[in-house]
Parts: structure tokens; sequence; C-alpha cells
């Protein structure tokens, strides 16, 4: 599996949370390199925890680590920045943007699922642009209708540009697979 090179790195490394040692002493913590690294193999293997290669530290050190980055949006920070590099030179494609949703039934309930006529679940809307990169997600209750959780998508994109037209609903194609 490959590793991120040092320019990668160091694009990533500014928008991570600072680690301040215990004041209690003890171990220093596993690096945050190393931990996202590891945390970028189970996303790309789609590997249990467990079955994470001892090069990384361990599961549970990268699984809180994952949780806690997102628990203070480092991801969103992230996705924002790396959208905005790419938006700067111009390489997201603004010419057509599409935006897709799908159902995921959720039969034993939980917070944020919704009844509908398929059962209990939730919805979920992807924005990208024409070249398939990602510019909104937005989770929904499946109870709402897919034009609020279009808007609401609009809404959440990490960008501040919009496709390029008079509106944005004229501008997007909406394919609603398995949403019906």
């Amino acid at each position: 599996m490959e590793r991120l090179t040092d320019a990668q790195w160091a694009l990533i490394e500014p928008h991570l949370p600072k680690r301040k040692p215990s004041a209690k002493g003890g171990r220093p913590p596993a690096g945050d390199r190393a931990c996202f690294e590891g945390i970028l193999w189970i996303l790309r293997t789609g590997a249990r925890w467990k079955d994470l290669p001892k090069e990384y530290p361990s599961p549970a050190t990268c699984w809180r680590r994952l949780a806690e980055w997102e628990r203070q949006e480092v991801w969103l920070d992230l996705w924002r920045a790396f959208i905005a590099q790419l938006d700067h030179p111009g390489q997201l494609d603004w010419s057509e943007a599409f935006m897709d949703g799908t159902f995921a039934p959720a039969k034993r309930g939980g917070a944020g699922v919704g009844r509908t006529r398929k059962g209990k679940g939730t919805k979920c809307m992807v924005l990208v642009d024409g070249q398939g990169v990602p510019l909104g997600v937005h989770l929904s209750a499946a109870t709402p209708a897919e034009h609020s959780l279009a808007l609401a998508t609009l809404e959440e994109r990490v960008t501040e540009r919009q496709p390029d037209t008079t509106s944005p609903t004229e501008a997007m194609t909406l394919a609603t697979s398995g949403m019906r």
C-alpha cells in the first residue's frame, strides 16, 4: 500500500491540531502521520480495524485519532482546503455539476432515522463537479422531500463558488436513483 509522500504530508500536517504532552507524563502519543496513514489504509482496503498491519499504530489508537479529528472537524477543514487548492488553478469543472442521492435502510432505527414507504432509514445526497470531485454531502432522515435535501446539499457544499448558471436548480442534473 502506498504511503504519503513528504509533499502530500506537508499539505496535510498544518490542518491537524497540535498535540500537547500529557500533564501526567507517560508515553508520548503516536505520531499523527502514522495514524493518518493507518486511517487511509483502512479506508483504501475496506478492512476491519483489527486487521490493520503492525507497521501502523494500534487499531484503537488510529480509530481514536479518526474520531478525535472528526469531532474537531479536521476532515472538513482538509476537504475545504483541498477543494480550494483545486479550484485556484481551475482544476474543478464548474461547467456542470451533478447531484445524486440514495436511501439507506435502518430497520432498527436510531438517531437521524426517518420513516418512508420503504421503511425506516436515512438519505444521503452528494454534489460533485463535472469530473466527479465531491463538493458537498448531506445526510438526513429519510422523511424530507428530495428537493429539500438537494437545497440542503447545495448549502453545505465545501466551497463558496457555485456552478456557472443563474439558478442552482437549473444547473444541477439531479439523479435520484433508488429514492423514488
